[in-house]
């Protein structure tokens, strides 16, 4: 499985956020998993996550199937990998036919969808939820997104053409 990671840290540069992302890069290092950051804002606020979730995906899909990544793992700034030799594949569903069909894995805590840490797979439908994401609040502004991009995608995978492809886990 092919799996590459997913971040944005710009602002304010903070020891407690770089010792965060040294813990990835270890990590990244003893699975050679490739590390995507987003050094600048994009977009308004945390709405960045995903528009630079996005721009990889589509990057991804650009290339041929062989040689794209089938994963990305979304990972907050603030995230720390404590056991760097745990491999990401084993949150994963399984590699079967079964589970072809799988391509958000979400956790819920007190607030609702958390996605402080997601994986997503490389294909169509990933494009399709993160357009959807992106105009939700232009398209309908009246829909109370309180944790915004958070909210977009969890109002968005109760839909009944997404939301068979999205297993939720408790946190």
């Amino acid at each position: 499985v092919r799996i590459g990671k997913v971040m944005m840290q710009f602002g304010h540069r903070s020891p407690v956020y770089d010792r965060a992302l040294r813990s990835h890069e270890r990590h990244n290092k003893i699975h050679n998993y490739p590390l995507h950051i987003l050094r600048y804002p994009i977009l308004d606020g945390i709405w960045a996550k995903a528009a630079y979730i996005q721009y990889v995906l589509l990057r991804e899909m650009s290339k041929p199937e062989a040689d794209r990544l089938q994963w990305l793992f979304w990972v907050d700034s603030d995230t720390i990998i404590m056991d760097p030799l745990m491999p990401i594949e084993a949150l994963l569903p399984p590699d079967d036919p079964e589970w072809d069909d799988v391509n958000l894995l979400v956790a819920h805590d007190w607030n609702g969808l958390n996605a402080g840490v997601f994986p997503v797979r490389v294909c169509d439908w990933s494009v399709e939820l993160f357009s959807a994401v992106l105009a939700l609040r232009f398209y309908k502004p009246d829909i109370d997104l309180p944790y915004a991009e958070q909210s977009a995608i969890d109002y968005l995978i109760q839909d009944e053409r997404l939301s068979p492809n999205v297993i939720k886990t408790p946190q």
